[in-house]
């Protein structure tokens, strides 16, 4: 029993921390399941040398023998569990810190040594869409499919871009028809020919001014 256990929390984190990478991440995962399943099993590799060494220097556990014991104790097997979370916690973040900012601020420098467009930090242009500019408080948007108005409002969440079904939740619609005269300067695009699916971000300048004025009153 103690056998499967110890296969358990050594295959285990990889699993995990794919699935953490992939929700926080845009980028899109690998379709195969037996492809899914060997990144897993490569990415425990690491988080388990960590375990290891943090036994090893802080624990007191000099060999992997003494380790192998310890897995007897269900207290041991719990205070392990929690490590491996934490760990694989760490790691993921560490990794998607340095795939996002650290790789990309190289690819930047070296296509703007060559005069090429410095390349978005967002992998696709769905999220880069969605995000929310530095100080910004409202997104106003209406959504087309093909030449049919679907929905219009301010957003107040979106999925990323890896998600299977891309959902966007807006409210106070309504401010629209009400300000319908503010509504006119168009800030940013969106359009996927797949689905045929157009959103528009409007500038909400105007917005502000006749709402704040209204507000007053």
């Amino acid at each position: 029993m103690k056998e499967y256990i110890l296969i358990l929390l050594l295959v285990s984190p990889g699993f995990l921390l794919r699935t953490i990478m992939a929700n926080i991440s845009s980028k899109g995962e690998t379709k195969s399941e037996f492809d899914k399943t060997v990144a897993s099993l490569i990415y425990s590799l690491p988080i388990n040398i960590v375990n290891l060494l943090i036994l090893k220097y802080q624990f007191k556990y000099l060999t992997i023998s003494q380790i192998y014991k310890k897995f007897d104790e269900t207290q041991f097997i719990l205070k392990y569990v929690l490590l491996t979370i934490v760990i694989t916690i760490l790691i993921s973040v560490v990794l998607e810190f340095l795939s996002r900012s650290i790789i990309l601020k190289c690819i930047n420098t070296i296509r703007k040594f060559f005069g090429n467009e410095e390349k978005s930090k967002n992998y696709c242009g769905w999220d880069e869409f969605f995000e929310f500019e530095k100080n910004q408080e409202f997104k106003a948007i209406k959504m087309f499919k093909g030449e049919r108005e679907v929905l219009k409002g301010f957003v107040k969440n979106s999925t990323f871009s890896n998600d299977e079904d891309k959902e966007v939740i807006v409210e106070y619609s309504d401010l629209f028809a009400e300000y319908k005269e503010c509504f006119k300067l168009i800030k940013q695009e969106y359009y996927n020919p797949k689905l045929d699916l157009r959103i528009q971000e409007y500038d909400l300048e105007e917005f502000n001014k006749e709402f704040n004025k209204h507000k007053k009153h």
